[in-house]
């Protein structure tokens, strides 16, 4: 057997970098479907045995089943074996606040930072300049920095996660592992699911009121986002890495299953707002862009 040793530099350009410090403990892992050996994301399916070394004062998940963690001199050392061929590889770790939900098949665990993102930091500093600048209290600008904690939402998150997984067992079958990880990301506006690995944008982890002082949600799309964010990434586990697509002209079909999980996700536990999500869907199918094209052209 032939053994494959590939090792990885960065350069003085913060482009290089894999991992990127996005607050205190807080750290935003790129590069996911790349820094380890493969023939192109999600078509080279394999097994994986990964073997990590970080720093023992933070928590580090990655995808697959944790089969052992010791520390070492300061080093955290885990394992984690794949249950199964998956596509992709991947991890996050920092300084988070976990918590768990369970049911009888399956356990799903959400971490969130214990600190607030540097972008939430940025505006917390620039209202307080603002008030002093002006003579008067940061709180009068509307901004409610109060709720910038995300690890206070930790366990409604590892709800919503349970909650959704329960719902697509009973449509989809069962998965053929027993824990799912969500965990928080350091950076605004978009999200992405890996094999029993979820990363959510740490702004989806805000309580509407606070998203609802900066502005993030005030369209229809943006709340609908919002809302079903956890939702969408969580039926990617079905779509996606259980069933995935031959050729690139076949991907949409995994963004779609993945949009329509939503909506029954949205018909078990939000019913009155079903018909809301799908006006919504046909206004973005139907509308024109800025180029006069609609998407369904």
């Amino acid at each position: 057997p032939f053994k494959l040793k590939i090792t990885y530099a960065e350069d003085s350009t913060s482009e290089s970098y894999i991992i990127k410090t996005r607050g205190s403990g807080l750290f935003y892992v790129t590069a996911r479907d790349s820094w380890y050996p493969s023939f192109g994301a999600f078509n080279d399916h394999t097994e994986f045995h990964l073997v990590f070394h970080s720093p023992a004062r933070y928590k580090f998940v990655a995808k697959g089943r944790l089969v052992k963690s010791q520390k070492e001199h300061g080093t955290l050392v885990t394992e984690w074996q794949s249950q199964m061929p998956f596509p992709v590889a991947g991890f996050n770790y920092g300084d988070f606040v976990t918590k768990s939900a369970s049911s009888p098949k399956i356990t799903v665990e959400a971490y969130s930072g214990k600190q607030i993102p540097n972008e939430l930091a940025t505006v917390k500093d620039q209202l307080t300049v603002a008030g002093l600048v002006n003579g008067v209290d940061s709180s009068r600008f509307g901004v409610l920095t109060g709720g910038f904690n995300t690890g206070a939402n930790t366990k409604y998150a590892a709800r919503v996660g349970l909650q959704a997984m329960s719902i697509y067992e009973n449509y989809f079958g069962l998965l053929p592992f027993k824990t799912v990880s969500i965990t928080e990301q350091p950076v605004r506006g978009y999200a992405q699911s890996w094999p029993t690995l979820i990363f959510l944008p740490y702004d989806s982890l805000l309580d509407a009121t606070t998203r609802n002082s900066l502005h993030l949600q005030d369209t229809g799309e943006e709340r609908k986002f919002y809302s079903l964010v956890a939702a969408h990434e969580m039926a990617h586990q079905w779509w996606g890495h259980m069933v995935g697509w031959e050729n690139n002209e076949d991907q949409w079909l995994s963004e779609g299953f993945a949009e329509f999980s939503s909506a029954l996700y949205l018909q078990t536990t939000q019913p009155q707002k079903w018909n809301d999500f799908w006006n919504l869907k046909r206004r973005e199918l139907l509308g024109v862009d800025r180029k006069g094209v609609r998407p369904v052209d």
